[in-house]
């Protein structure tokens, strides 16, 4: 996902709020890296970096979380009740 003008801060906070409301609704925990575009990473490839280096930190704190490379990390929303999902595969079935 890509927040333009959107600062480190605000770009964690919204990937916390994803992170919350798939593990609530979906009920499967979800990691999330967060990078920031600077003057200091003049490529794609960079920022890329970072996001990876945001992930592996976010893993390494414990998982089911989102986290910078810097260590930075949005404070965890309170969790709701996860509801079980009954999932019927017959052809034709919608998930909804």
């Amino acid at each position: 996902m890509v927040l333009p003008g959107t600062s480190i801060q605000t770009a964690l906070d919204r990937a916390e709020t994803i992170r919350s409301h798939i593990e609530s609704e979906i009920g499967c925990t979800v990691t999330i890296g967060v990078g920031a575009l600077s003057e200091m990473m003049p490529s794609g490839y960079d920022l890329i970096d970072a996001v990876d280096a945001g992930l592996y930190e976010a893993k390494n704190r414990g998982k089911n979380q989102v986290s910078d490379a810097a260590g930075n990390a949005a404070p965890p929303r309170r969790r709701r009740q996860i509801r079980p999902i009954e999932l019927n595969l017959e052809r034709g079935t919608n998930l909804g």
